[in-house]
């Protein structure tokens, strides 16, 4: 049997051929010649061409579709986004890419293109990549845009729980009765999350939740007494929200004590006058006009109570010195000012909310506040707090 060498010539030849370059002979002058014929590149070549100058740019989600806080971390929970971009050159359509796999080939108007991913093909939760191939109108190709990585998120974060944070939890703990007009809610969520907050219906602000322990703090806006609903939502950074968890808020807040000074006569009263049976007495934050004395049975002596103002963190602590206490058991009177006239706003109070603090039983008919019994509760307009005022006696009771 015959064994070819592989360096014998004629193998070397058909090796070079099948590459491309074609075999060569020396002539007598030493100079290289093709020794076939030569052939030309457009047989190699496919037809369609590339057009250094047309170009697509890197394609963008829709507004409509960005969802989340966020506009350009290409977040979103919108499983059939929207896109769009735009090319440079003679492009007159786009091949649509997405993962690699082209989805769809769409007109150029104006030199911009949209597309809108259709529900029976919406992506899956992860990342996708999302690439544009510009081609003009006799098929040849510019150059493919470089890939835009858009995340798809479809799990909702998990509802976030709160309640009265500590210096606005007064008296019971936990109760969700507070002193304090504008408390502070503190709450727990996933750690760097939005946190939506809403009061009686209305949103009232956003904060964030701490990136390593989830906690957050929202301090709430001017409340008028009474009770509210305090709602919190959970939002991570694709928008997606959690379901809303709710606290119910007492507040039970400063108020202005509207006395009639018509009569120029001192009046007495209690505080379950001013705030019902439930009432374990107030505090005086400040007297407006004419003079407030509190009566000390010890010593059978009216005290003057001051007029200025107290200390807000005392009366938070519920700390202010005792002749600014006013328990269910004390009488005060009001003597009005020689020039007041009508009725006038006469003194500031705070309810006691002490943990545990006995509350005020019936008042005593002997002190039935001069000509007047009967208490009036308004004023919530534009969170004023609530407004005490006196009608003329209808029965003489208390």
């Amino acid at each position: 049997m015959m064994r070819i060498s592989l360096e014998s010539p004629a193998l070397i030849a058909v090796r070079k051929l099948l590459s491309g370059s074609q075999p060569t002979q020396r002539g007598r002058n030493r100079s290289r010649k093709a020794s076939g014929p030569t052939l030309r590149t457009e047989q190699l070549e496919p037809r369609t061409m590339l057009d250094a100058g047309m170009r697509a740019f890197l394609a963008d989600l829709g507004t409509e579709s960005d969802t989340g806080a966020s506009t350009v971390d290409n977040l979103t929970y919108d499983q059939t986004p929207t896109l769009s971009g735009s090319v440079q050159g003679a492009a007159t359509e786009v091949r649509l890419r997405i993962d690699g796999v082209r989805v769809a080939t769409l007109p150029v108007t104006n030199g911009k293109w949209t597309y809108t991913v259709p529900a029976e093909e919406a992506l899956p939760a992860g990342k996708h990549k999302i690439a544009v191939l510009p081609l003009d109108a006799s098929g040849k190709a510019g150059k493919l845009s470089k890939a835009l990585e858009v995340t798809i998120v479809t799990t909702p974060p998990t509802a976030s729980t709160f309640g009265l944070a500590v210096p606005s939890d007064t008296g019971v703990k936990g109760d969700g009765k507070t002193i304090v007009s504008r408390p502070t809610i503190r709450g727990i969520a996933q750690p760097g999350r939005l946190v939506n907050v809403a009061i009686d219906g209305v949103f009232a602000g956003q904060v964030k939740s701490d990136a390593k322990t989830g906690g957050w703090l929202f301090k709430s806006p001017q409340l008028a007494n009474g009770l509210h609903d305090i709602t919190a939502t959970a939002e991570n950074t694709a928008g997606l929200k959690s379901a809303a968890t709710s606290f119910a808020v007492t507040v039970n807040g400063q108020r202005t004590v509207m006395l009639d000074a018509s009569s120029g006569q001192p009046v007495e009263l209690m505080a379950s006058h001013l705030l019902g049976q439930g009432s374990q007495g107030f505090v005086v934050t400040k007297v407006h006009t004419g003079t407030l004395q509190k009566w000390l049975p010890a010593q059978k002596v009216w005290k003057t109570i001051p007029a200025g103002a107290a200390v807000a963190a005392n009366v938070l602590n519920q700390t202010t010195v005792a002749i600014r206490n006013i328990l269910f058991t004390d009488l005060v009177r009001w003597t009005p000012s020689s020039t007041a006239r009508g009725t006038v706003a006469a003194f500031e109070i705070i309810p006691l909310d002490k943990a545990s603090g006995a509350i005020a039983p019936a008042p005593q008919a002997v002190y039935v506040p001069g000509k007047v019994v009967d208490a009036v509760i308004g004023g919530y307009k534009e969170s004023l707090g609530t407004t005490i005022s006196w009608k003329d006696p209808v029965d003489g009771g208390g």
